[in-house]
């Protein structure tokens, strides 16, 4: 027959080992996630790429960013242009907040 102290030896044993698989098991759980992840951001960049590859144009619009988080100008700018092959700054604009109109600028911020 055990003693008391053989019986607690043996658990603090079992505990050990239970702890020591939870903590690897734990470990492998966290590179399957990071493996996850991984694979997840791979097909994002993916399916970026095939939209670009499927597009014929690409326009993007660039905000003007000021200091006091006002409405600024906004440019229109061609990412993308397989008909022509030209890209850049297609038109620079802002909004006449009264209006509603689009406020059209020639280069060097002059209103047109």
């Amino acid at each position: 027959m055990k003693t008391i102290q053989e019986r607690k030896e043996i658990l603090d044993a079992q505990e050990s080992k239970n702890a020591e698989e939870i903590s690897e098991k734990q470990k492998e759980l966290k590179k399957r996630e990071d493996k996850v992840s991984k694979a997840e951001k791979e097909v994002e960049e993916k399916k970026d790429e095939i939209l670009k590859q499927l597009a014929w144009n690409v326009i993007g619009l660039e905000p003007e960013i000021n200091y006091d988080r006002s409405r600024g100008k906004v440019r229109l700018v061609v990412l993308k242009n397989r008909e022509h092959a030209t890209l850049g700054v297609a038109d620079t604009f802002s909004m006449d907040e009264v209006t509603g109109d689009f406020v059209l600028y020639k280069a060097g911020s002059e209103l047109l």
